[in-house]
């Protein structure tokens, strides 16, 4: 006896499964290349360089000098001195002065910085005590980044997604602009220029069709 089995459908059904796997295939290679294009056009941030920290020259950690009169670890004229029950190094500042009783000296040690020392008319120095601005410590918060030491412009992310976070705008004649749109009132722009970080105001009616365009696509009044 001879055994037979099924038959496999023959050329057509073949061709139709060939078909079903083109299909698929063509399928998922569109839909990869459909993910691929819909990813945003990320930028490194031109002001941390993607450090993310505040990119201000003269923040450190957060903080800057205080602008008071106060003495600073910064300020010039401290020197060694030796005074009874100090360091042979701890480092003073000096003033001196001259009355008809003769020249006086008085010095302050580096214990004593974030205090204001005043100069009278007469040339005496005094100690006010401690700075109002500082409160003594001789540093106060950085206006960019409010004392977070995150950067201002990309707020400590180190990217920007452009024509969302980052914008290049274009003007009627050709001259550019680069930065983060903070936000809009009315027909005006609250801009952070990149290269400075300082906040300007622009004006869409200055802006050349393209760059107005956009803005108005994605921040509508």
């Amino acid at each position: 006896m001879t055994a037979t089995g099924r038959r496999s459908g023959g050329p057509a059904k073949d061709a139709r499964r060939t078909f079903m796997y083109k299909t698929l295939w063509l399928g998922l290679l569109f839909l990869f290349a459909g993910t691929l294009s819909a990813q945003p056009d990320v930028v490194v941030c031109p002001a941390c360089k993607g450090e993310k920290t505040c990119a201000a020259s003269n923040c450190d950690a957060g903080k800057v000098a205080c602008p008071g009169k106060c003495l600073k670890a910064s300020s010039k004229g401290w020197k060694k001195k030796k005074v009874d029950g100090h360091r042979d190094d701890e480092l003073w500042m000096e003033y001196t002065w001259r009355s008809e009783q003769g020249t006086h000296t008085r010095a302050w040690s580096q214990g004593h910085i974030g205090e204001v020392i005043e100069i009278l008319p007469s040339g005496e120095a005094i100690n006010r005590g401690r700075c109002e601005p500082c409160g003594g410590s001789s540093f106060v918060a950085c206006k960019p980044c409010s004392g977070t030491d995150k950067c201002t412009l990309c707020a400590g992310v180190g990217e920007l997604i452009r024509g969302e976070q980052f914008w290049t705008l274009s003007d009627r004649q050709g001259r550019q602009l680069e930065g983060v749109i903070k936000s809009r009132t009315g027909n005006s722009l609250l801009f952070i220029r990149a290269v400075d970080l300082r906040e300007l105001t622009v004006a869409l009616d200055l802006l050349d069709e393209t760059s107005r365009r956009e803005v108005e696509k994605r921040f509508p009044e």
